[in-house]
């Protein structure tokens, strides 16, 4: 059983994955390119100071910040159907791999701003497929404050942060990993369940870290 059928339960027949035109007209939607986007990932804004640092982003800051929201447990704030955010452990834990492990639930693939070494930082969690074809684009995800796209254009987005991943999917399950190099989407790595990589400085295919700006979580 994949992951997409356990959604199915929670959320009905919401689709993860929607049209570039669409993400474009609705703000409040989960972000997704095809396979030839236009435009691309929007880069970070490195100059941005008006959302909280990962030290000081809280639930609080997320619920504020989405009024939607809704808190599914300690540090994990459900933002929208088939996305979660998840913020690390606050008792000094987060170094630690046990921890880690705790915190992406089955069904899930969860990817961190940081590798395990530096303490995974903050994170989100996935558990929609996505139709063939399509991607989650994290250049439409703003960061830290777990607000969408259309919000406003300044601030740090999602892409070009991933440092680790946890794919805790149904055994066998892939999930698909893509850098935008400007003109296509190139895939950069493929995982399948159960993996885990910790330090994508060191991922099966070599160094991806900081680089990944799409993520097929799963076929529907």
């Amino acid at each position: 059983m994949k992951a997409r059928r356990i959604a199915l339960r929670r959320f009905g027949s919401f689709t993860a994955a929607i049209s570039v035109a669409t993400l474009l007209a609705a703000s409040s939607s989960l972000s997704a390119a095809s396979a030839d986007p236009s435009p691309g990932p929007s880069l970070p804004d490195q100059g941005s100071t008006t959302a909280p640092t990962n030290g000081e982003l809280t639930v609080k800051d997320i619920l504020r910040a989405n009024p939607d929201a809704k808190q599914v447990r300690a540090g994990v704030v459900n933002i929208a159907p088939g996305v979660d955010v998840i913020l690390p452990p606050s008792d000094g834990s987060a170094n630690n791999a046990r921890a880690a492990a705790d915190i992406c639930d089955y069904y899930y693939l969860c990817v961190w701003e940081h590798a395990l070494v530096d303490d995974f930082g903050a994170g989100l969690g996935f558990y929609d497929c996505q139709p063939s074809g399509s991607l989650i684009n994290l250049g439409g995800m703003r960061y830290p404050d777990g607000a969408w796209v259309g919000t406003g254009t300044s601030g740090p987005k999602w892409n070009d942060r991933i440092s680790m991943f946890d794919n805790n999917q149904t055994p066998g399950t892939a999930t698909y990993f893509y850098n935008y190099t400007g003109s296509s989407w190139s895939n950069v790595l493929t995982s399948y369940a159960y993996q885990r990589v910790s330090n994508l400085r060191y991922s099966p295919n070599g160094n991806i870290n900081d680089i990944i700006d799409g993520v097929h979580v799963c076929t529907s």
